[in-house]
C-alpha cells in the first residue's frame, strides 16, 4: 500500500497495525483511491504505478512525503512501513 501526504507530523496515519509516518491529511486519504496504490506485489516482492500531475502553475514546486506499506495477504497481518520519503514536483 502506498500513501502520500502534506506532512509527517502527528497525527500519524494507522492502518491494520501500522504506524505510516505520514500525516492522515487530506492528500492521505485521497492517496488511497489513486490506481496502483493499493495492490498485490508481483513473485519477486515488486510492484509499480504511476500518477499524472497535471501541468499547473500552482503545482510546480509542491512539496510533499511518500510511504509504503507492506502486508500479508490473505490474513491482512502488518508487515513493515517504510521510511517517508521527501518528493517534490519539478
Amino acid at each position: 500500500m502506498g500513501c502520500l501526504a502534506q506532512s509527517t507530523s502527528a497525527p500519524l496515519f494507522e492502518f491494520y497495525g501500522q504506524v505510516f509516518p505520514l500525516q492522515a491529511d487530506p492528500l492521505l486519504f485521497d492517496s488511497l483511491n489513486l490506481p496502483g496504490f493499493l495492490g498485490f506485489l508481483d513473485a519477486d516482492g515488486y510492484a509499480e504505478t504511476t500518477v499524472a500531475i497535471p501541468n499547473q502553475p500552482w503545482l510546480h514546486g509542491y512539496a510533499f512525503f511518500g510511504a509504503v506499506g507492506v502486508y500479508d495477504f490473505p490474513t491482512i497481518a502488518p508487515g513493515k512501513v517504510s521510511a517517508a520519503v521527501a518528493l517534490t514536483i519539478p
